[in-house]
């Protein structure tokens, strides 16, 4: 079923995209993570296409050349996932929970 999360503070603080094998080596994650957690700290909601986070809201990745997509996606263990009941994985290759279901 295809649904649209929305990209708010709350979803953020619940993302585990941060912690997922795919990008935890990317560089480019992570500098924009740190970018996104300064917009947070400053209570701002950050620009979905410049962080590394809620791919089930924001869609691919800006980082996409620099993920490991051999990795084994965490998307499952998200609570954003479980009470938005998605099913499918990978959002950050493959896009948005409208796009991918």
């Amino acid at each position: 079923m295809k649904r649209k999360i929305e990209f708010n503070i709350s979803n953020l603080k619940e993302c585990q995209c941060p912690k997922c094998p795919v990008e935890i080596r990317s560089s480019c994650a992570e500098n924009l993570l740190e970018k996104s957690e300064i917009k947070l700290l400053q209570r701002s909601l950050p620009n979905q296409n410049e962080t590394p986070e809620l791919y089930c809201s924001s869609g691919k990745s800006a980082c996409l050349f620099d993920l490991d997509l051999k990795k084994t996606c965490i998307c499952p263990t998200c609570p954003v996932w479980s009470k938005n009941s998605l099913s499918s994985t990978y959002y950050c290759s493959l896009g948005n929970s409208e796009e991918n279901g």
